[in-house]
């Protein structure tokens, strides 16, 4: 058959991952996996292994390939770009268990040693602090709404059917919104009807009722605004010693306070980030990044790569092995340590949230990272 570009391998394997994929591109991309030379894989006996095979298979097949149709003379980095490509798709593919043993049709999430401790992925979990201290637990069949005219409060289910719990009109009255590790709010409903997603390991602090010249909140962690407009009571983001203000628009804030930096991303209308002496405005598509020494420093993104975790997704684009790590262990709930230096590595692309730890840590070793679960603390080393 004709050997796929990795730009074609690329689209093929994003869209296995969002489960867009044709049937005739997904037998197109399963038929290009067939077509290479039959190799035995033992996976009973060490999973890892297995992958690192398959990947050096992969990676042979592309630089024959590359030499086959191209007589002329390949320049190092573009042979090297090329072979980069492959190793993303390949990070995509084996997460997404979608390499086969062949002839035995078997996913690599069900093939060789199953981890005995394995930890699924987070679920849509959250707790309502409400003045009074009372906690209310919330799940993915409940989000909450804030009515605007009286400073009431209610838990609305997935039927419409709402429950009372409280009013508060009166000033310097908050509830907080709380997610641990492993857990993703459902959706929020501020009295101004601005709608909020809180992220994993996150808190939000919020009155019942705006009732003064500015709409302010706090928020640790991570979470996405879409601000009603309300261009006489700008909205305000309290995010550490940065502030981020709006009058209407779409956003993304990451504040964890184990990262390097707090982080504001523009999808929509313009928002201004200021800590201390230091300020700038941002355009949609642009991301303001907020050092522990105070500075602002902004540049172009992907916005919407800033909120994939929204939609069920990790985002991996240009993000080190730490980073991604910390990500990891927020999701899944584990610890993570390292023996030795973290391994030096890049990575870009799109995971699904939704499988077991176990694939996550199979394609990292398949990119040269050996990772041990023990208990819940993942034991990280280069191999």
């Amino acid at each position: 058959m004709n050997f796929p570009s990795s730009k074609k391998l690329k689209y093929w394997a994003e869209n296995y991952l969002k489960g867009t994929i044709s049937q005739s591109d997904k037998e197109a991309l399963e038929a290009w996996y067939m077509s290479m030379p039959d190799m035995e894989i033992d996976w009973d006996d060490d999973q890892i292994d297995s992958l690192q095979t398959l990947q050096h298979k992969i990676f042979k097949a592309v630089e024959s390939q590359i030499r086959d149709n191209d007589n002329k003379k390949i320049l190092r980095r573009k042979r090297l770009r090329y072979i980069m490509s492959a190793a993303a798709i390949i990070f995509i593919l084996v997460t997404l268990g979608f390499f086969m043993h062949k002839g035995k049709n078997t996913e690599i999430a069900s093939a060789g040693r199953q981890l005995v401790n394995d930890i699924q992925p987070g679920i849509t979990q959250a707790t309502l602090t409400l003045p009074n201290g009372k906690k209310i637990a919330l799940d993915s069949a409940h989000s909450v709404k804030i009515t605007a005219e009286k400073g009431s409060i209610y838990v609305v289910d997935k039927n419409g059917v709402t429950t009372y719990l409280g009013n508060a009109t009166q000033l310097n009255v908050y509830n907080t919104l709380t997610t641990h590790r492993g857990e993703q709010a459902p959706p929020l409903v501020l009295a101004d009807g601005t709608k909020v997603w809180l992220n994993s390991a996150s808190s939000l602090r919020f009155p019942i009722s705006f009732n003064s010249d500015t709409r302010e909140v706090t928020l640790s962690g991570e979470a996405y605004f879409e601000v009603a407009k309300n261009p006489r009571h700008p909205f305000i983001v309290n995010a550490g010693a940065s502030k981020i203000k709006v009058l209407g628009t779409h956003f993304d804030v990451m504040a964890y306070k184990d990262e390097p930096y707090t982080c504001a991303t523009l999808l929509e209308g313009s928002i201004r980030i200021t800590n201390g002496n230091n300020n700038a405005r941002l355009v949609p598509g642009q991301q303001g990044k907020i050092s522990t020494d105070g500075s602002v420093n902004v540049g172009w993104v992907d916005a919407e790569e800033s909120i994939a975790w929204l939609h069920g997704q990790l985002s991996m684009k240009s993000m080190n092995l730490t980073t991604f790590m910390r990500e990891v262990s927020r999701w899944y709930n584990v610890d993570v340590v390292y023996e030795g230096e973290p391994p030096v590595l890049n990575f870009s692309g799109l995971l699904n949230k939704a499988v077991p730890l176990s694939q996550i840590l199979a394609a990292l070793s398949a990119n040269g990272v050996r990772c041990n679960l023990k208990d819940k603390t993942i034991i990280v080393s280069g191999k």
